[in-house]
């Protein structure tokens, strides 16, 4: 057997049989296989998400996305601006 191979000493049932069951035989099988599915598991390549607007989603994801834009575009920040100078001069006009 692979364990006498192996230089390993060889088990003796109570029984005196060295025979192996089928049961220890159907273990053993199912032994390897999960080994080589966790295995095949951890060294499977992973591959990147597509992006969202790549997806079926992908047309409702446009207009937050060009929302977005607008956002953080200049038009925001001159209008956070004008409310600056504009809150300015009324404090300056009222004191």
């Amino acid at each position: 057997m692979i364990l006498e191979f192996a230089g390993l000493p060889r088990t003796v049932r109570a029984g005196g049989s060295d025979r192996v069951s089928q049961a220890e035989v159907i273990m053993r099988f199912l032994v390897v296989v999960i080994l080589v599915l966790l295995l095949a598991f951890v060294w499977w390549p992973r591959h990147a998400p597509p992006p969202v607007e790549e997806t079926f989603i992908g047309d409702q994801i446009k207009p937050l996305r060009k929302a977005q834009q607008f956002q953080q575009s200049d038009y925001n920040t001159g209008l956070d601006e004008h409310r600056q100078r504009m809150d300015a001069q009324e404090a300056g006009d009222g004191g």
